[in-house]
């Protein structure tokens, strides 16, 4: 993978593009709330394609550690908060009767080749090749033409006292198919996205309404 990435760069110096994958449009003022109860104000992005918290450092962009993480309550960004569950950022969209969390996340696709039939297959690279190949460069990514890079949502379900993994619709069904009847009507008259958190925390706070 190393040799291909390598290739594509020595061929495609003169076209480069740059690739913000990040969650916000701009780093914005936010506010990192320690478990002991302190407070530190820092500029804050989320990268989904590394999957990391990023603060900017005497003008520098640095990725929040693991063992940051561990200390770490909660992060505040443009009235939206975010926690650490199982070793990773996760956004709250919503808490009442059910918690819903989004796993916001990203990834690049080399070049397709062709596969057959008239299809096309594709390599993702990893968040953890990135950061290898790209030491300095990665959260200011630049991408040779030809890659495509991808965002995409997980979300994390806390329904009566029980954590959900939810990647599809399907498994949504599951956990709901008492309310199948509810679930299909909402389907006639919605489009559920399960890229775009509002489209799926209206399906579930209309499951949950009765």
């Amino acid at each position: 993978m190393m040799l291909v990435m390598c290739s594509s760069f020595a061929l495609s110096q003169d076209r480069f593009r740059v690739v913000v994958h990040y969650l916000f449009p701009e780093f914005l003022p936010g506010v990192v709330e320690m478990q002991n109860g302190t407070r530190e104000r820092a500029m804050l992005n989320y990268h989904r394609l590394t999957e990391e918290m990023v603060f900017i450092n005497q003008g520098r962009k640095m990725a929040v550690t693991q063992e940051e993480m561990a200390r770490i309550d909660t992060i505040r960004i443009d009235n939206r908060r975010f926690f650490v569950f199982e070793g990773r950022f996760v956004e709250l969209l919503y808490q009442g009767g059910f918690a819903l969390f989004a796993d916001h996340r990203g990834r690049v696709r080399l070049p397709g080749r062709a596969a057959g039939y008239g299809t096309t297959s594709y390599t993702a690279v990893s968040s953890s090749y990135l950061k290898l190949a790209f030491p300095t460069e990665v959260y200011n990514l630049q991408l040779p033409e030809g890659l495509a890079p991808e965002s995409f949502t997980f979300y994390y379900l806390k329904k009566d006292g029980e954590m959900h993994h939810l990647t599809t619709l399907a498994q949504l069904r599951r956990i709901y198919r008492d309310k199948l009847d509810r679930l299909r009507a909402y389907q006639r008259e919605n489009v559920v996205d399960f890229d775009l958190p509002e489209a799926v925390l209206g399906l579930i706070r209309y499951l949950e309404s009765e």
